[in-house]
């Protein structure tokens, strides 16, 4: 199922840096001859819908400016407010 696709729920933001599809589950091995610690991923995790360095795209998506990050103001969280205001006024008006 793609993460995107669950009923009764709401993405918003930006794409993301990264791919839900990705590797992960990491294990340290040490180098033979050096004897250097490296850490390497030991699984594939795909996510449907998702192709390796596809990032998620939110549904709705949002952009904060300079003002608003120097403001402190989440415009996500805004977002989600101003959502959640206008499935009330549809409920209201039934």
């Amino acid at each position: 199922m793609n993460i995107l696709d669950c009923k009764n729920s709401i993405s918003i933001g930006t794409k993301t840096s990264g791919s839900p599809t990705k590797f992960g589950e990491t294990t340290t091995i040490t180098l033979p001859n050096t004897h250097i610690d490296i850490v390497i991923s030991t699984k594939y995790f795909e996510e449907k819908g998702y192709t390796y360095g596809q990032p998620l795209i939110p549904k709705i998506q949002t952009e904060q400016t300079i003002e608003q990050y120097l403001h402190a103001v989440d415009v996500d969280w805004e977002e989600f407010l101003q959502q959640r205001l206008s499935l009330s006024n549809k409920n209201v008006l039934k």
